[in-house]
């Protein structure tokens, strides 16, 4: 029997993360799906319309239109009853977003790495252990570090 591929949806306004993303999950695996969008608003439309058939959500926080925070909170229901697992994908290290992400029951917290092999590396990671990302998350695992690499 054939397996499913993954099916991710990224959403962040930088153009240039997007196409970096893209192209790190083509060298992760080629059979991953992969769906991008510039802003909340559209990704929330899009989510509808899929009926939210997707394995795991990388969000941006800071977008304008409809930020990271609010498309997250807009997905509490989601979230709860068809166990949509979101991570957290930012350059926000602030500890008010952290804690704030984690009260909305995101799985997991990242920042974006300086690198593309870094960024290689965390997805596959991530895409590796999205079985085990499941709510609720003990806060201190909640943040991606090293130790998951």
């Amino acid at each position: 029997m054939d397996k499913k591929p993954l099916r991710l949806l990224y959403v962040d306004d930088d153009p240039d993360d997007r196409f970096f993303f893209e192209s790190a999950t083509q060298i992760i695996d080629s059979g991953l799906s992969v769906a991008t969008h510039n802003n909340g608003a559209l990704a929330l439309e899009h989510l509808h319309e899929s009926d939210f058939a997707y394995d795991l959500l990388f969000l941006d926080l800071n977008m304008p239109v409809k930020s990271g925070l609010d498309v997250l909170d807009e997905l509490q229901q989601v979230i709860k009853d068809r166990h949509l697992k979101i991570v957290i994908f930012t350059t926000s290290g602030n500890p008010a977003n952290i804690e704030a992400t984690y009260k909305l029951n995101a799985v997991l917290y990242v920042q974006k790495p300086g690198s593309f092999d870094e960024l290689v590396n965390i997805i596959r990671n991530i895409v590796n252990m999205h079985n085990q990302l499941t709510l609720p998350v003990p806060f201190e695992q909640f943040k991606f570090s090293a130790k998951y690499a």
